[in-house]
């Protein structure tokens, strides 16, 4: 675990630096883009899902056989890592079930609430389609759960995909944005 903390660190760092290198020296292709801009740039550190760790394929369908509880459990201690080190925030990334959803918003509630978490959240969701989550819950049912255990959004920033078919991103972007959270 401590070579990990330490590979984390320093990968903050390399991308702390670039931030900073890449104020002055912007690419020229983007210099265009950039000129009228006062868009800053972000380090975020990126939490993929518990099934990723496993390597079984379980990341593809969520099916873990954990409790939420457990789910916090894992999800804490690299959050508990990312709030040492100096980044804007965190995307949860690659997320497959609404149990994991759900763990996920309950732990950063707690430690936002502590001052042990800070900065922009996101999740971004794993789906088989454009209306389900890579478990088989309607994505309906994933963004109300998240609006009810987040209703003002003070905890999570912002919703979107990932790990999913080209051809259901518009369909599943568009039924986000149509959601009140």
């Amino acid at each position: 675990e401590n070579d990990i903390d330490e590979m984390l660190k320093k990968a903050v760092d390399l991308a702390n630096q670039a931030r900073l290198s890449g104020r002055s020296s912007q690419h020229q292709l983007l210099q265009p883009q950039l000129q009228n801009s006062n868009q800053s740039r972000f380090v975020m550190a990126s939490a993929g899902c518990y099934g990723a760790v496993l390597a079984d394929g379980s990341e593809y369908t969520g099916n873990y056989n954990l409790s939420i509880q457990q789910l916090i459990a894992f999800h804490k201690r690299r959050i508990q890592v990312f709030s040492k080190l100096e980044i804007d925030g965190i995307a949860f990334e690659t997320i497959p079930s609404l149990e994991e959803v759900k763990a996920v918003v309950q732990l950063i509630k707690e430690l936002v609430n502590r001052g042990e978490c800070k900065g922009f959240i996101w999740l971004s969701l794993a789906c088989q389609d454009s209306n389900t989550l890579n478990d088989g819950t309607s994505l309906d049912v994933v963004l109300q759960a998240v609006n009810e255990m987040d209703p003002d959004g003070h905890f999570v920033h912002g919703i979107g995909v990932n790990c999913c078919k080209v051809k259901y991103i518009h369909e599943l972007a568009a039924n986000i944005a149509r959601k009140e959270i």
